[in-house]
């Protein structure tokens, strides 16, 4: 392990979704739909109106997949950590997407468009390298997160 230089302390950040669609939850209620589309396609077609109920039963499906994957795609989560000598961003829960940058190297860029219906975006940027970061956060926090970052990764000058 190399050595840390003086007043350079190794930080870490943890950027995840606020938990408000937690998986566990998200199942529960995709399941919900399911026994909802079953029970409703099945009254249906006892009252002999099986069109109607074919109808119900596939929108109630097309619901709860819709909500399982929102479940699945809002659990990631991205971790940076700052180094002496590297910066190493993480994404993902299970299967990690590892990116590495020379801490020498990497500039943060923050780009803000025109218009209010576009989020502004950061990036961690090594040469041509480009990341993303904190794209699940609300403008606030993500200039939060600029400013506690730009305070991390201090322009080295040689």
């Amino acid at each position: 392990m190399p050595e840390d230089s003086p007043g350079h302390d190794p930080c870490r950040f943890v950027i995840s979704s606020n938990g408000a669609g937690r998986m566990s939850m998200m199942l529960g209620a995709g399941c919900f739909l399911l026994a909802a589309a079953a029970v409703a396609g099945a009254g249906f077609l006892y009252l002999q109106l099986w069109p109607v109920g074919l109808w119900v039963s596939a929108t109630f499906i097309v619901l709860a997949t819709a909500i399982v994957l929102v479940g699945i795609r809002g659990n990631g989560r991205q971790v940076i950590s700052i180094d002496s000598d590297v910066v190493v961003v993480e994404t993902g829960q299970r299967q990690k997407h590892r990116d590495v940058f020379s801490r020498s190297w990497v500039r943060l860029e923050w780009h803000h468009f025109n218009s209010r219906h576009y989020a502004s975006r950061l990036y961690l940027r090594s040469r041509d390298h480009l990341v993303e970061i904190g794209s699940c956060l609300t403008p606030s926090e993500r200039r939060s997160l600029a400013h506690q970052l730009e305070v991390a990764l201090p322009v080295i000058s040689a």
